[in-house]
């Protein structure tokens, strides 16, 4: 029990039996036996020594004192023997060597790996550059024998025609000396067109594409001349036309009743077409009075097709079938213009569509070729020039069709003055670059869809031999979109720079 803190009573110093018993009452556990106040919690050890004496009396056991307890002996120390390392010694590669003190040696063999790195860079580049060039040489020596063998299995091809053309050098030497100033002449009687001569360059990297001749003009050459596709007898001249009064170009009557008394036309699409014409010379599709003339005297009613005839004359595209169209006819005065064609010249169109254009033309000069990639529309406008010719239209018998790809043009008839090309293109077209004359114009939309120029390409020879080529446009400050349908081979696909 601990002390009280209100009385001071200790039962340890003052057992309880000493007390008076009117001093001592029998308070609750915890609680001081003398003034009942509560006492504080003994700590365990005061507790525990407390109850020591008591708990040892009670269990009757002797105490030894300390001095008499017996002092154990002290164990002898154990030695402890370290085993024996038996790991073998480590290999010499392992050992770390000491550093140098003198760096030189370091310094030189760093210096001596570089110089031999470098050495073995500079050997490879120098064996691939020697590669290189053995493979280089190589293919140049291949290519060049290929093109002896290629030339002289040419040569080895042509011996018949070279007989053949000395042959007829001799028949035309004989011919010149009978009659040195003999010149041949047409069906008509109209004189021929000189041989042109050959070109050189990109656009004429063709064999000299002269037409046949006989008699000097084939013996002047000295080789065979060019084989061509026979051509129908010149029947009709535009030199022997029936022109209109002059009258007629500035009175719209008098040209209705000159064309209804001589071609048998509609009066109402005579107005319209004179109409039209007219135009045409005042906003400058129309300079030259030769193709007015032409103008007015080609039908384009007749080249209609029946749901769209009220519009013959009107200035837009119009439907034929085959997914084409006829061009407005401003446009059609304005390239033709641009050709300035002459009578004897040859002109090449490509697309002939519905055959319009060709029918000016065929006023304008006596050798035209046309050309349709669609073979029923090709089929369905040469039976519509028969039916013409036979109504009247003499002049569409100059007029040689075919179908086929006009891309290639047409090498039988070349060279020609003029070419019309009536579809776009991404580029100028080579082979019709070959095939145009020294002279001639080339006149053809080039540019992507919905958005061409029309170009007027001039083929001429420079001072120094050169053939180059001028370019006009056509339409120089014209704002408004020109949309040609697109140049397209046999499968449909537009022609291109792969081309």
């Amino acid at each position: 029990m601990a002390r009280c803190a209100e009385c001071g009573f200790d039962p340890a110093a003052k057992p309880l039996d000493e007390f008076a018993p009117e001093e001592v009452a029998e308070p609750p556990r915890g609680f001081c036996p003398r003034c009942g106040a509560r006492l504080p919690a003994p700590t365990p050890a005061v507790a525990a020594e407390a109850a020591a004496p008591s708990a040892v009396a009670a269990l009757d056991v002797p105490v030894i004192p300390d001095e008499e307890l017996p002092v154990p002996a002290p164990e002898p120390p154990v030695s402890r023997v370290e085993p024996e390392d038996r790991s073998p010694e480590p290999p010499p590669a392992f050992s770390t060597a000491a550093p140098p003190t003198d760096l030189s040696e370091v310094r030189r063999d760093t210096e001596r790996a570089l110089a031999d790195r470098a050495g073995r860079r500079a050997a490879r580049r120098q064996s691939a550059v020697v590669i290189w060039v053995a493979l280089i040489a190589v293919c140049c020596v291949v290519a060049f024998a290929g093109g002896a063998v290629l030339r002289n299995r040419g040569r080895a091809g042509r011996p018949a025609s070279t007989a053949g053309g000395a042959s007829a050098a001799r028949t035309g030497a004989a011919g010149a000396a009978s009659s040195p100033t003999s010149v041949p002449t047409t069906p008509t009687g109209s004189t021929a067109s000189p041989v042109r001569g050959t070109q050189s360059g990109l656009m004429s990297g063709q064999p000299p594409s002269g037409r046949a001749t006989s008699g000097p003009a084939a013996a002047g050459t000295g080789s065979t001349p060019k084989a061509v596709a026979p051509q129908r007898p010149l029947t009709y001249s535009v030199l022997n036309m029936e022109h209109l009064p002059a009258e007629a170009f500035g009175n719209k009557q008098a040209f209705v009743n000159w064309m209804v008394a001589h071609k048998h036309e509609d009066p109402k699409f005579l107005a319209q077409r004179w109409d039209r014409a007219q135009q045409c010379v005042h906003i400058g599709d129309m300079k030259q009075r030769r193709v007015l003339e032409a103008f007015l005297l080609t039908p384009r009613e007749k080249f209609c097709r029946p749901w769209n005839l009220s519009r013959a004359y009107d200035h837009a595209y119009l439907d034929i079938h085959y997914g084409s169209t006829i061009s407005g006819p401003n446009i059609m005065a304005r390239m033709t213009d641009a050709l300035n064609l002459k009578p004897s010249d040859h002109v090449l169109e490509i697309g002939t569509g519905s055959g319009y254009q060709s029918g000016i033309l065929s006023n304008l000069c006596n050798h035209v070729y046309s050309i349709e990639i669609i073979a029923p529309l090709a089929k369905e406008t040469r039976a519509l020039y028969d039916k013409l010719i036979a109504d009247g239209y003499k002049e569409y018998t100059n007029i040689q069709t075919k179908p086929g790809d006009g891309y290639y043009g047409w090498e039988e008839g070349a060279p020609f003055q003029g070419i019309v090309v009536t579809c776009s293109l991404d580029h100028e077209p080579p082979p019709l670059l070959r095939q145009l004359a020294i002279g001639g114009r080339m006149v053809i939309p080039i540019g992507p869809p919905g958005d061409q120029k029309v170009w007027c390409l001039t083929k001429v020879k420079t001072p120094d031999g050169k053939v180059k080529l001028e370019r006009r446009d056509l339409y120089p400050n014209f704002g408004k979109k020109i949309d040609f349908l697109r140049f397209v081979d046999a499968t449909g696909h537009a022609h291109g720079k792969a081309e």
